[in-house]
């Protein structure tokens, strides 16, 4: 995706699966969160105070006359306060902010979830730094993965957590796991290994790159696996790697990052697109 189309999104709808998929165990676990770590250009603080304290800036990118907030340093807020304040400081119109694209990063290595929102009226710069390419970065979470968590999922029952850019087709209120979003895995670059490696048919291979083209579901019945979700039940800082293969966060961070995420596409261009890198 080109850093134009990064800040000029456009999305669809797309249906449901049955929550009975759901392929990752359940864990006990306590609640815990991790603190942001942030970008440091230069720093703002808002004049107006909540009960969790002022709301930090930290970083920002100018395109003309429209000023964009890089990040924010947000240990004691919750994401729909941070989000709130984006939409108020950046002057959002309220026909503009469901042309938001959110990202959902994923780094492995680093056991971290970042949450990133694009402006959608600004002029992409062609100098705007590598870090900003997500948009503006408003909180981060620690995460627990597979229980083979090194290298991206090769098939069913390996505890691998995949890699890639995946949307979410739908959530699950009601999950097992409290709640979870269910990842458009195994996208092509999985079903071109399960090719080669006679895993999957021809058929199947062309139905799971046609899905990724048309922003669809793919099979969810292959030797790829299946049901690779971000959920609930615990995971970060505290927690070992736990699951069958999905991404794991404590029951607070994941209510907040299940009300933060939109479902499905709108032009073919996920409306969250979720980023998990090695």
């Amino acid at each position: 995706m080109t850093l134009s189309e990064q800040f000029f999104p456009y999305f669809s709808t797309l249906g449901l699966l049955s929550a009975s998929l759901m392929g990752c165990p359940a864990s006990n676990a306590q609640q815990q969160m991790k603190p942001l770590e942030t970008l440091v250009n230069s720093t703002e603080e808002q004049n107006n105070e909540n009960e969790s304290g002022p709301i930090i800036r930290v970083g920002k990118i100018e395109f003309g006359e429209i000023e964009i907030i890089t990040s924010y340093i947000n240990e004691h807020h919750s994401l729909q306060e941070l989000v709130d304040s984006y939409f108020v400081e950046n002057k959002i119109p309220k026909n503009k902010i469901n042309d938001l694209q959110r990202t959902i990063l994923i780094e492995k290595g680093a056991r971290q979830m970042s949450i990133y929102v694009d402006h959608p009226l600004a002029t992409v710069s062609a100098s705007i730094q590598d870090e900003h390419r997500y948009g503006t970065l408003l909180k981060q979470y620690g995460v627990s993965l597979g229980l083979r968590p090194v290298g991206d999922k090769i098939q069913r029952g390996d505890y691998k957590t995949p890699e890639g850019e995946f949307f979410i087709p739908h959530k699950i209120p009601n999950s097992k796991f409290f709640k979870a979003l269910y990842l458009s895995y195994p996208i092509t670059k999985h079903a071109q290994y399960g090719l080669d490696h006679g895993l999957i048919t021809e058929k199947q291979y062309q139905q799971i790159q046609n899905a990724e083209k048309n922003c669809k579901l793919p099979s969810q019945s292959t030797r790829l696996g299946n049901a690779i979700e971000i959920h609930g039940h615990g995971g970060g800082p505290g927690y070992a790697d736990w699951t069958h293969g999905c991404i794991a966060l404590t029951n607070q961070a994941i209510e907040e990052v299940y009300n933060f995420t939109k479902t499905g596409c709108r032009k073919g261009v996920p409306q969250t697109r979720v980023v998990i890198t090695p």
